[in-house]
């Protein structure tokens, strides 16, 4: 019998149920639930514009498919998300040219402003 084995173990993937990840059964079933239950209630029950009803089904059905199914840098979406926003929202504490923080503008005091303004 012959079976794959991967270059790092790390990567690999349990399939929990018809070849779905464990992640993706927890995610991206429960969206897909969510989708075919709100269409088919708008099917039966009119009150709503199929825009809203859209706009709220891919509110909440489409962070779910992400964070199942999108591995950006093979990296969990979460994991991604926390870093994309943590080093995009900082400052860096030192620049390519090694002095700190230079691009930021120089505070002037109220008496410098006055003396402009004067």
């Amino acid at each position: 019998m012959n079976t794959r084995v991967f270059k790092d173990i790390s990567k690999y993937q349990h399939r929990a149920w018809l070849g779905f990840t464990t992640r993706q059964v927890i995610f991206v079933l429960p969206a897909l639930a969510i989708t075919i239950l709100v269409l088919g209630l708008n099917l039966f029950f009119w009150q709503f514009g199929d825009w809203f009803v859209y706009g709220f089904t891919g509110s909440f059905t489409l962070p779910l498919l992400l964070f199942g199914v999108y591995c950006p840098n093979h990296l969990a979406f979460e994991h991604y998300l926390h870093y994309r926003l943590r080093f995009a929202l900082t400052v860096p504490v030192r620049t390519l040219t090694g002095k700190e923080n230079t691009h930021a503008k120089p505070t002037k005091t109220i008496n410098e402003i006055q003396a402009i303004c004067d």
